[in-house]
């Protein structure tokens, strides 16, 4: 790794690269920290991550990709090495995941879709936990999340949707089961 100096003798920009000659990551300096944009790259120089730093930690919009296909993973915003807004969660399928962060934790709305990118379902999040209120095609359900029946409750409640949704709680996890795919939340 051979970084590149200013004038001014502070490191502006890093390239590492891998022992086949692939670029590994791009990182720029200022004042000797990392500071502003970087890409993480793999060893077929395939790009895996691109986003921004500030004084060495994650700050500012980010973009994880899916090294099979190049398309988006993950996207959102860092706030000094913390999600903060709203953060997009994709699987390969094209189903998403969408939910928004305040300092690392994850409060309101968790939205779920189907790879068509209609809404499926939504879960209450407040201060990184499920509050035990659901939602699915409009309808509002609520379950305490303390009770050994939560489990029969829900699969009970959503059995009855369209389209083999079923939603299960699992110990504050949640996991998403349509049609012989399961998505882990």
């Amino acid at each position: 790794c051979l970084p590149h100096l200013s004038e001014m003798g502070f490191w502006r920009a890093s390239l590492d690269y891998f022992e086949n000659g692939q670029l590994r990551s791009s990182v720029n300096f200022e004042h000797g920290k990392q500071s502003g944009p970087f890409k993480l790259f793999s060893d077929d120089g395939q790009l895996l991550e691109e986003g921004m730093l500030k004084n060495g930690l994650r700050h500012g919009p980010f973009t994880v990709y899916f090294p099979q296909t190049g398309k988006p993973a993950r996207q959102g915003t860092y706030k000094m090495n913390e999600y903060d807004g709203e953060l997009t969660t994709w699987r390969p399928d094209g189903m998403k995941v969408v939910q928004t962060y305040k300092n690392g934790v994850a409060n309101g709305w968790q939205k779920n879709y189907n790879s068509q990118g209609a809404l499926m379902g939504e879960i209450m999040m407040k201060n990184g936990r499920a509050t035990g209120e659901f939602r699915a095609y409009g309808k509002l359900f609520k379950y305490p999340l303390r009770t050994a029946e939560r489990n029969k409750n829900v699969r009970s409640a959503f059995s009855n949707i369209d389209n083999g949704a079923c939603f299960s709680l699992k110990i504050a996890e949640y996991y998403y089961y349509n049609m012989n795919s399961w998505w882990w939340l």
